[in-house]
């Protein structure tokens, strides 16, 4: 399962699911999305892997992610779901 966030103007996200932990990718960073994640999302159930600028946490917290990628990295995002 993968979620494609877009906005006309701002390269995609595309937050992959597998394996109980959600892949999110940032074209950059943005601090209050850091910020927003590390306040909502416990330490256990999130991880950073800075060469490949990519989060990955755990499912339960995907709305979250989400959300935090809508409100941080877009104007008026859309948001889809994939195969």
């Amino acid at each position: 399962m993968a979620y494609v966030i877009s906005s006309i103007g701002t390269p995609d996200i595309t937050i992959t699911v597998k394996g109980g932990w959600a892949k999110c990718p940032t074209p950059y960073f943005h601090e209050l999305f850091v910020d927003g994640l590390k306040d909502a999302v416990p330490a256990r159930d999130r991880r950073w892997y800075g060469s490949a600028k990519t989060w990955y946490v755990r499912v339960a917290h995907l709305d979250t992610l989400v959300r935090l990628a809508c409100d941080n990295y877009f104007t008026e995002p859309t948001v889809e779901e994939a195969a």
